[in-house]
Formats: C-alpha cells, structure tokens, sequence
C-alpha cells in the first residue's frame, strides 16, 4: 500500500494546530481564573477595608460616614452580615426604627447563630412598637444559639408589656432552670404573684431565698415583712419571734416586730421594740426617720409623748454626727410646743449640714416667734451665703432687722426679695408690707406709702397691712380719711382685737373725736386680757383730752409698769399733762 506522504503532513500539521489551539485556550482559562480570583481578593479587602472604616468612624460617632462605609462594604460583600448589624446599631440610635428592623433580619438571614443580631432585631421591634414581635425574637434566640439564660428575664418583661403573665413566669421558670435560685428572678415572680392576689405563691417564692440562703439574713426578714403586708400579724410575728431567737439584737427584726404590735394596737409592746431597735446603730436612718415622722403625725397624743422623746433621742444617740437626727428631734420638739428646745435642736442639725433649706427655715421661723432678732439676723445671712437665691431667707433678714429699728439693712434685704419674689403676688404683697413699715422708720414716707399701696393692691383686706398703713398715718396726722376707712375695715374684720382697735381709736383721736375714741379703746381693754403699755398710754391720753386728768394720770402709771409706751411717759406722770 502506498502512503500518500503529502496527506500524513497535513494530518500531522493539523493534529498539531488543534493542539496548539487546545494548549492555547487552556492557557487562557487557566489566566482567566487566576484573574477572577485576584480580582475578587480585591474586591473583598476593599469590602474589609470600608467595613473597618464604617466601624472607625463609628466610635467618634460620625455616623454619616460610618453609615456611607458600611453601605459601599455592602456594595462589595452583600453578605457581610456585620456590615448589617453595624447599620442596624446605628439606625436605631438614630431612631429610624423600621430601616434598623430592616438591616437586623439581613444580618440574621446571612447568620443565624449570632446572638446580637437576634437582640438588635428585637430591640428594634420594640422601639418600634412590636413587643410581640420582640418576644417571638427573643425566644427564638434562646432556641438556636447558646445566648445566656438572664435573656429569659428580658423575655418575661417583654411578655409583661404585652399583660402576657402566664407567658412571662414561664419565662422566669426557664430562667431559674438555667440560673437556679435567683434574686432578683424571685422578686418578679412575687411581684406577679401579688399582682394575681396569689399571696401563697408569692411567699412560696420568697421562702426559696431563704432556705437556699440560710445565712442571708436580708431574705428572712423581707418575708417577715411580705407577711406584714398581707396583713397576716400572728404568722408574722411567729416568724419573727423564731428569727430573734437566733439573732436576737438584729434591728431590722426587732423593728418589724414593733409593726407587728403596731397593728394589734399594743403600743407600748411595739415602743419597748422600736426603742431597741432606734438604738442600734447597726440600722439604717432612714426607716427610724420615717417611723418617728410618721409617729409625730399622731400628735397630739399623751402617751405617744413621752415614747416618741425617748425615740428621737436614741436616733440621736445611734447616729450621733447625722444632722437628720437633730432635725427630726425639733420636728418632735415642735409638734409638743417646746419651741425654744426645737430652735436649738435645728441649729445642731445645721451644725452638721448647712445644707438643708427646710432646717434653715424651721430654724430662723421659731426665732422670729421666739423674738431672737440678733440671732436671726445672722443666721438669715449665713444661710444668703448658700442659698442666695431664695426669697425667704432675705425676708427673715428684712424681718429681723426690720424688728430691730435697723431700717437700712431691711430696706436692702426686702427689696433684693422682692426681686426674687416677682412671680409670687403673695409673697410680693409681704415683702411691700415689711417695707411700708422700713421706709416709714426711715421717714421716707412716699416709698412708705407706695409700698403699702402696692401690698394692699394684691391683698386688699390683709389686717397686718391695714393696721401698720393707717397706724403710722394717724402717727403722721396725715390722709386721716384714708386711715379711717382702712382702720374701720380693720375692725370689721376682726372687731374683738386690741391692738387692732386702738389703731381705730387713734385715728378718730388725731381726728380729735375724742369721745369716739374712747369708746373704742374702752372696748379694746375689755378684749385685752394684759393690755399693752401703748393702749393704756392712749387711753390716758384721750381720758385726758376730755378732761378728765386724774383718770389720765392713773391710766399712765398703769402703762408705765408695761411695755411699749412713748418716751413721754414720765413726763406725762410727772407734770401730770399731756405732751405730744
């Protein structure tokens, strides 16, 4: 057979085309792949590269960037679950409630094994106002990831917003499942049992606490005291009684054990124990406080008394550098009416903090009752230095000073609380009132009568204002009409007053209607079980008037022996005349 040699080189050079041709295109897809791969390294570190830019800007809260970065991440790598989550977080902060729904169930979608997408997921339902949908979250979590167990406790509040209680105890069982006896899983277990009026449940809860913590006292006594709330004394007491026999000087007990008398009104049972109980310094203040504030409210009360003296005094002497337990002895001290006592307990419980403005308060009150101007000046000062602002405190300076005849220094103390008192109409008409009489000492009679006149503007028939105004312009001998008609209103309102009826009467005296004011001031010494030095001196005066001197003389000797007459009055005795 004879080759035909030409059609071998064409075969062979055609095998080899196709060869070559295959090597080549092998070639090239080797290259493409190598390419593709490069390029979707690429593409991913720039993904990582925006997503820990997202996370940068993030912590210095310029969220617009960071929410930019974690958008062009996600251009990049659609599946970044992270880059998701990290949206989420910021569009909840952001409020934009739906948007972070929306991104926390792409993270969830791209990884359902991560427990902080599940709880942004339901945090955002509920900020949007899907507590259901939180709940079903929630729960799912717990199923598919390992999410720790105190989760069930945001579960059970979940179910509570939803009035779900059956779902939420569940809730609080699976928790004590996981955590065993659990504080602070028991109380909201109680609280749902009280809630359902289910007491035998909740103090089953409580009594968990207590025999798996034997040694924690606190647990035993919180059931004492669950017993006292529902009312069921004799248990309460047989518990506590029991409780004492192993500690017999715990306070707290021995107070739990006075409420227990308390409420079988066996009072002086429940004083022996409140009194071992306020003397111990081993208990909180605060309870005693409360106890013996609350005890004070019952006043008056006789035998209450003499309990409540020995308590506040034990308060002291337990907590003997806490100025609420000086405080509360002058509260004590107060309500029995032993106010010089009480002043001097407030001002040791400012001894130990000056800064309670009540004390201060009750403090400078009792010494403007007590007459203590000095003090109470000096006090009105020290307390300006800490509470510059309050209006009451430059009132009791005005006060005091004004009652001292230092007009200058009320002048300046009223006028700066008036200031502060702009506000207030009431407390403005007081300040005017104290001012009308500290521009009238000053003889700056128009800022007198402008004062008055501005407080009887707001309080038309105040006594204090109608007296002192018309008083001081019948001293005057000034605007008689306008005194008149405000003293005859002065004694329509309180027509059985002394003091108040002399004002009346010398009105008409300086009116020279003589036998009218006597009438009047007959009738005030009638009203007046130890008339003043200054109504017998009118009397005398007006006795005078009407010829009758030696009544007059009398009247003035009378007067002498009192307080508050003019410095005339021996004069008048002595030349047995009248000088004005």
């Amino acid at each position: 057979m004879i080759i035909n040699k030409h059609r071998i080189l064409k075969v062979t050079v055609l095998t080899y085309l196709l060869l070559a041709v295959g090597m080549s295109f092998s070639y090239a897809q080797k290259k493409n792949k190598k390419a593709s791969a490069q390029a979707a390294q690429l593409k991913s570190g720039a993904a990582v590269d925006y997503f820990m830019d997202g996370v940068r800007y993030a912590l210095t809260d310029d969220n617009a960037k960071a929410v930019s970065a974690f958008e062009q991440s996600l251009r990049l790598d659609p599946k970044n679950a992270a880059a998701h989550y990290k949206l989420a977080e910021i569009l909840l902060q952001q409020n934009q409630y739906d948007q972070a729904v929306d991104h926390a169930r792409q993270a969830l979608a791209l990884d359902k094994s991560n427990e902080w997408y599940y709880m942004i997921l339901a945090e955002s339902q509920l900020r949007s106002g899907n507590a259901s949908e939180a709940a079903a979250t929630v729960e799912t979590m717990l199923s598919k990831t390992k999410a720790p167990p105190h989760n069930y406790l945001k579960l059970a509040q979940l179910y509570l917003q939803q009035n779900q209680v059956n779902k939420a105890l569940t809730a609080l069982d699976n928790a004590e499942k996981a955590l065993g006896v659990d504080e602070e899983v028991v109380a909201l277990k109680q609280r749902l049992y009280l809630n359902q009026n289910k007491p035998e449940e909740a103090l089953a809860e409580g009594e968990k606490l207590v025999s798996n913590f034997p040694h924690q006292n606190i647990y035993a006594l919180r059931q004492a005291q669950l017993l006292i709330n529902l009312d069921r004394k004799a248990e309460a007491q047989k518990y506590l009684e029991s409780y004492l026999k192993k500690n017999p000087e715990d306070p707290e007990a021995l107070f739990l054990m006075a409420k227990t008398y308390e409420q079988q009104e066996q009072h002086n049972k429940a004083g022996d124990e409140l009194l071992k109980a306020f003397s111990s310094p081993g208990m909180a203040i605060e309870p005693k406080l409360q106890e013996a504030a609350q005890l004070i409210s019952q006043l008056p009360n006789v035998e209450l008394e003499a309990s409540l003296l020995q308590l506040t005094n034990a308060i002291k002497e337990a907590h003997p550098e806490d100025s609420r337990a000086y405080a509360i002895s002058g509260d004590y001290l107060l309500a029995v009416n032993r106010k010089n006592e009480a002043r001097g307990q407030y001002l040791k419980a400012l001894e130990f903090d000056e800064s309670n403005f009540e004390v201060w308060q009750n403090a400078l009150t009792l010494g403007m009752e007590l007459g203590r101007f000095d003090s109470v000046a000096k006090e009105a000062d020290e307390a300006l230095m800490l509470f510059p602002n309050q209006a009451a405190l430059y009132y009791f300076s005005g006060a005091a000073n004004l009652s001292l005849n230092q007009y200058d220094e009320a002048v300046m103390a009223l006028e700066q609380g008036k200031k502060l008192a702009a506000s207030n109409k009431q407390l403005s008409s007081i300040f005017n009132s104290h001012l009308g009489d500290a521009y009238n000492g000053l003889k700056r009679y128009d800022l007198s009568d402008a004062a008055y006149e501005a407080a009887l503007a707001i309080n038309p028939n105040n006594p204090y204002i109608l007296n002192n105004y018309s008083y001081y312009l019948a001293l005057r001998n000034d605007k008689l009409q306008q005194a008149l008609e405000m003293s005859k209103k002065l004694v329509e309102l309180e027509p059985e007053n002394p003091n108040y009826l002399d004002t009346h009467a010398w009105v008409y005296y300086q009116l020279k209607e003589y036998d009218k004011a006597r009438n009047i001031l007959e009738k005030a010494l009638k009203h007046a079980d130890d008339a003043d030095g200054t109504i017998l001196e009118h009397y005398g005066d007006v006795l005078f008037q009407l010829n009758r001197k030696e009544e007059a003389v009398q009247q003035w000797k009378k007067a002498k022996d009192k307080n508050s007459t003019s410095e005339l009055i021996d004069k008048k005795i002595q030349d047995q005349k009248l000088y004005e």
